[in-house]
């Protein structure tokens, strides 16, 4: 057996004019066409543009406005009034030319032009650079996602090019990181697009613009540190939150219930966090909404404090179109800047008093085997603190069994940071063992580098054993017999040195004792696999596989038939079976086990018994443990009416007299425990009597055998 294992029509310049439209090439250039416009207005760019007109009229929106200028309301600017038509050009008579002026003898060294002071064009709306923000543009084609969502493959390949030209523009707009899906934008991410480069403008140098389905989402699930249940989960709470406020407010005034905002905040901080970014923005807008509803749902999570609010976005005139949306924009960043700019800056102490916090909730989901939730919080500590070795540890141990390879992952990032940490080498090199893919030689090498690191143990060298064994079983599949008996040779060396090592007391550790009975079994060292495991079946006698393991172990070793029953008995009541079909040789050899083992214990009580009678001990000492023997034959029982013989006279006749020398031995017993309970001596005959009559009949169940 195996023991273990995110296009928009960019807010700024693309306008619609009747049925023209004006098309925009825009370069970091000094800017000559606009600067009138743009002094009259006072709008003074971070970066100008050259501008080329095609068709159309020249309007800037609310969006711009709101991230360039200060004065422009939403909506547009403000049209100037109508000026009075100028006077006919006439042409003079012509005039003989005027001398030249005398040019003036410009001064030696001319002093420069004193600079007028720009003056910022968010005022104190100024965003701290280290303020990281992840923007999610959640449309209806996200939300509807959220019972049903999974994870996408993680495809390392060059993203399809984008069809549309907002797609190519927001491109050339937009060069720093943006992860969204290839699926047509939709509202929210109309809006995102936009509300990004006012985040930018502000400050901002990193802002991810991303989807749900994203590659950076799928990388982080991928990589163990977000889970798709998280992800879920923030789909569920925010399209809910869609639902009930934009889609059926209908004009009426809109209140938040405040479970519905904490559900929020919680499901976003964990994905931010993971993420490792300080601010979480959400975007939710539908195609279209009820009329007097709010046009869309802006989410603010501060990771870091783990608080946040859902702001419901109204623009005047609202139109479900591309203005709409940019207006949108503008008014979103108009109530977000001033948060994002009072944002404290983000503390090391905050970080890692959240992560100890996450990490020990982790290890106590784990102790009560919710790995899911154990597995979030830690992704939670991951992504507060990326250098946080016992955060991966602890991630490596979760996925040990379920998932060999992502727990690899987790204990190599922890060595990136402790590399001379021996008891994680050898973590690291037990798990290239587990699964269906074992790497014998990634397993030799991890447990080179513990030995280098000082680090010695049994679980070490039965690792290296199993890679040896493993190498020899390649090596005679592949013909090569002397390399295959020199691994061996080197598999028994490992494995007598991990016989030395291995603890010898209570505290014997089962994934060691587990793993050096695999070794043996395997190699049909059969009765040294089952003394192996002696001691920790004792230890953990709910462990299912454990005990599978010990009981077959057991049947293959000599003069362990007793035993062998016992701890198939166990494993059949931990797996609640009725009936357990068994050919010949198995029933005769479990059979056999249980007629040593209810013979063995009735002489035991017996004996006891006996001293109580002869004044040798006292009953009151014997009592208690003539009634486990009693228990322990009633189990035998139970385990005897599972098993189902093979077909045939002879074998059903044996087993009725096993039943029936069972059900005598187990009346004995119970004679000999009224006796000590009260000293009646014919109850102590009578139970002799029954014992001798129990012998009887099991002798000629065996002979039936």
């Amino acid at each position: 057996m195996t023991v273990w294992e995110h296009q928009a029509f960019p807010a700024g310049f693309c306008y619609r004019h009747g049925g023209g439209q004006l098309q925009m090439i825009m370069k970091k250039t000094p800017n000559h066409l606009f600067e009138p416009l743009l002094n009259k207005h006072n709008i003074h760019l971070k970066s100008t543009f050259t501008v080329m007109l095609v068709s159309g009229a020249i309007s800037t929106t609310a969006a711009f406005a709101q991230l360039k200028g200060s004065t422009l309301p939403i909506g547009g600017p403000t049209p100037a009034p109508a000026k009075p038509k100028a006077p006919p050009i006439t042409i003079p008579n012509a005039a003989p030319p005027k001398a030249p002026p005398v040019m003036a003898v410009p001064p030696t060294n001319p002093a420069p032009p004193a600079a007028a002071p720009i003056t910022s064009p968010l005022g104190n709306n100024s965003i701290n650079p280290n303020t990281t923000i992840l923007l999610l543009g959640l449309d209806d084609a996200d939300l509807r996602q959220a019972s049903n969502w999974q994870a996408p493959a993680d495809d390392n390949s060059t993203k399809k090019a984008a069809v549309s030209a907002a797609s190519m523009l927001e491109k050339q707009l937009a060069p720093e990181p943006v992860d969204i899906s290839d699926r047509p934008p939709g509202e929210a991410q109309k809006i995102a697009a936009p509300l990004r480069r006012i985040f930018m403008g502000a400050g901002a140098t990193d802002v991810l613009n991303a989807a749900l389905d994203g590659p950076s989402m799928v990388r982080a699930i991928n990589a163990a540190r977000l889970s798709p249940r998280v992800i879920a989960t923030a789909r569920g709470v925010l399209g809910r939150a869609e639902q009930d406020i934009l889609k059926n407010s209908g004009g009426t005034p809109v209140e938040i219930p405040a479970a519905l905002q904490e559900d929020a905040v919680n499901a976003f901080t964990r994905i931010g966090q993971a993420m490792g970014y300080r601010v979480v923005v959400a975007v939710a807008a539908p195609p279209s909404v009820a009329p007097g509803s709010p046009r869309a749902l802006i989410l603010m999570v501060d990771c870091e404090q783990q608080t946040g609010q859902i702001i419901p976005i109204s623009v005047p005139n609202q139109a479900n179109n591309l203005q709409d949306t940019d207006n949108v924009a503008a008014a979103a960043g108009a109530l977000l800047l001033p948060r994002l700019s009072s944002l404290s800056p983000s503390s090391s102490a905050n970080k890692t008093t959240l992560a100890n916090q996450y990490l020990q909730k982790a290890k106590d989901a784990a102790a009560k085997n919710d790995l899911p939730a154990a597995q979030d919080y830690i992704n939670q500590v991951v992504g507060l603190e990326p250098n946080n070795a016992d955060a991966y540890v602890t991630l490596g141990d979760l996925l040990q069994k379920a998932a060999p390879q992502a727990a690899a992952i987790a204990y190599s990032r922890a060595l990136d940071i402790t590399p001379d940490n021996g008891p994680l080498w050898s973590k690291l090199a037990l798990i290239y063992t587990l699964g269906n893919n074992p790497s014998w030689p990634n397993a030799l090498d991890a447990a080179q580098h513990a030995l280098d690191a000082g680090y010695d143990s049994a679980l070490l060298r039965t690792v290296m054993a199993s890679a040896e064994f493993g190498r020899a079983k390649i090596f005679t599949a592949a013909g090569r017999s002397n390399d295959a008996d020199a691994a061996t040779s080197q598999a028994k060396d490992y494995m007598a040195r991990a016989m030395k090592l291995a603890p010898q007391n209570s505290t014997a550790d089962v994934n060691v004792s587990e793993l050096m009975a695999q070794n043996l079994f395997d190699n049909d060292q059969f009765n040294e696999a089952a003394s192996t495991l002696d001691l920790v079946a004792r230890q953990y006698p709910d462990d299912l596989e454990l005990q599978k393991q010990y009981a077959t172990a057991l049947s293959s070793a000599d003069d362990r038939q007793e035993d062998a029953f016992v701890a198939w008995a166990n494993v059949w009541k931990l797996e609640g079976d009725d009936t357990v079909e068994l050919d010949a040789n198995r029933y005769k050899n479990l059979s056999n086990g249980f007629d040593k083992h209810v013979f063995n214990l009735a002489k035991a009580a017996s004996m006891l018994t006996s001293s109580v009678a002869n004044g040798t001990i006292p009953a009151n000492t014997a009592l208690p443990q003539v009634q486990r023997y009693a228990s322990q034959i009633k189990d035998s029982m139970d385990a005897l009416h599972i098993m189902h013989p093979p077909a045939g006279r002879l074998s059903t006749e044996a087993q009725v007299s096993r039943l029936i020398a069972g059900d005598l031995f187990s009346q004995a017993v119970q004679s000999y425990v009224l006796y000590l309970q009260n000293g009646d001596q014919n109850v102590l005959a009578h139970g002799g009597q029954l014992h001798y009559k129990a012998i009887d009949t099991l002798n000629d169940a065996r002979k039936a055998s």
